[in-house]
């Protein structure tokens, strides 16, 4: 029996991968780390019955990889390994999954109209100025965007449109805190609050983030749970704004 991780150059030297060869160790677990610049088709491993494959990359090479070497006989944090084929990449999927699914989000726009009369009646839907603009694909803050009137708001987006930079109008949230909670199956085991930084709307942003141990209502929990049950992941990290009320 393996453990399998897939790894880029700087995340085989992050903490998480050093964990996870110390839980190898201890658990008399054989260890393949596999890199993801050094794949070819030839020395693609097969994962065998009992093995462990866990993606520490997120980049989308790493994914790709991780959709070829996943199988039946793999134990994955997917509660189906087709899943792991087929799940969400990025925050538009999973967002609409969860729309569907009626779990709280705040309210999206997930296609932005390319007039000022159509983008405003959208800031109308979303409750008015400021509102979020989140270009996708990026990470810890970047391409997330507050806008306070439509002449920035329609400079920005014909900015992204022009480059073909996907992205979705979001309602502000004036939050109070920013809980980051870590689902496990059906329970919550750990989470965190992030401390508002200064000078900055968003919280999960830059290298240096302050964070505090926090317990968190069942009602959070709950939503923390079924976020990351509904898109498929026995395990998660869910990121969600309390505000006011």
């Amino acid at each position: 029996m393996k453990l399998i991780l897939l790894n880029n150059r700087r995340s085989s030297e992050s903490k998480t991968t050093a964990l996870l060869k110390s839980a190898a160790e201890k658990y008399k677990l054989d260890l393949l780390n596999i890199e993801e610049d050094k794949i070819t088709p030839q020395n693609l491993v097969e994962a065998k019955r009992g093995d462990l494959l866990y993606r520490i990359s997120t980049s989308g090479l790493a994914q790709r990889i991780e959709k070829l070497l996943v199988n039946d006989n793999t134990t994955t944090f997917f509660s189906d390994p087709m899943v792991a084929v087929t799940k969400p990449d990025n925050v538009l999927e999973s967002t609409i999954i969860h729309s569907k699914k009626g779990i709280s989000i705040n309210k999206t726009i997930f296609l932005p109209g390319f007039t000022r009369e159509m983008l405003k009646e959208q800031v109308e839907y979303l409750g008015g100025f400021p509102i979020i603009v989140k270009a996708l694909g990026g990470s810890h803050g970047v391409g997330v965007m507050k806008v306070d009137s439509l002449s920035s708001l329609y400079s920005i987006t014909n900015f992204l449109n022009l480059r073909k930079i996907s992205f979705i109008l979001r309602e502000f949230i004036d939050y109070e805190e920013q809980a980051r909670l870590i689902v496990l199956g059906n329970k919550v085991v750990g989470s965190i609050e992030y401390k508002v930084v200064e000078g900055d709307f968003r919280s999960n942003v830059g290298n240096e983030i302050n964070v505090v141990e926090k317990k968190y209502s069942e009602e959070i929990q709950k939503t923390a749970i079924d976020a990351t049950n509904e898109l498929g992941f026995e395990f998660g990290g869910v990121d969600i704004l309390v505000d006011k009320n």
